[in-house]
């Protein structure tokens, strides 16, 4: 492993980790188990040439289609954060074609996962804290949270989109 990118990711989630606590009333104690986590999880990251916690059953369209054309830079920072998570990640959408995408969205809605740089993770509850305060330390540039409603109907999207395609805030609620 090159030294010199694991230093500059170390300085990278740490000042990520400090702009987040400075917006939320974070304690220190869990700044500094969720920085852990994340430092942590960058070799086993790094390791792998792969996504072996995602599988192609996992991401693919739910249409029958069978197409799934993940972005490679946005799978990284999902197989990262799931290493940093330690917990497996149950996917409820991932890609999806054009076609099945116009059918389920809204009409007016950007067509971000038809992208393959965008997820829906079923997860509620503390799961779902520990989640949200580690992709907000990953390159996430779409943090979409939905904790309202029936247990299994909550989820967390995330995605990784440029803010000039796709202007929106990062992190909103459904």
């Amino acid at each position: 492993m090159n030294i010199d990118i694991y230093e500059t990711d170390l300085k990278k989630i740490q000042r990520k980790i400090n702009q987040i606590t400075k917006k939320c009333h974070i304690t220190k104690e869990d700044k500094q188990k969720y920085s852990n986590i994340l430092k942590q999880s960058i070799p086993k990251a790094r390791s792998r040439k792969k996504w072996p916690h995602f599988s192609y059953q996992n991401l693919k369209c739910q249409c029958g289609c069978e197409k799934m054309e993940m972005n490679r830079d946005f799978m990284e920072n999902l197989e990262y954060l799931r290493n940093a998570f330690n917990r497996p990640l149950v996917i409820i959408s991932g890609y999806r074609c054009l076609r099945y995408d116009t059918k389920i969205s809204k009409p007016k809605e950007k067509k971000i996962h038809t992208t393959g740089c965008a997820v829906d993770i079923k997860i509620s509850g503390k799961d779902a804290y520990d989640l949200l305060f580690l992709a907000m330390g990953v390159d996430f540039t779409g943090i979409g949270i939905k904790q309202k409603g029936a247990m299994d109907k909550r989820y967390i999207h995330l995605d990784n989109l440029s803010k000039e395609d796709y202007p929106r805030p990062q992190i909103w609620s459904y």
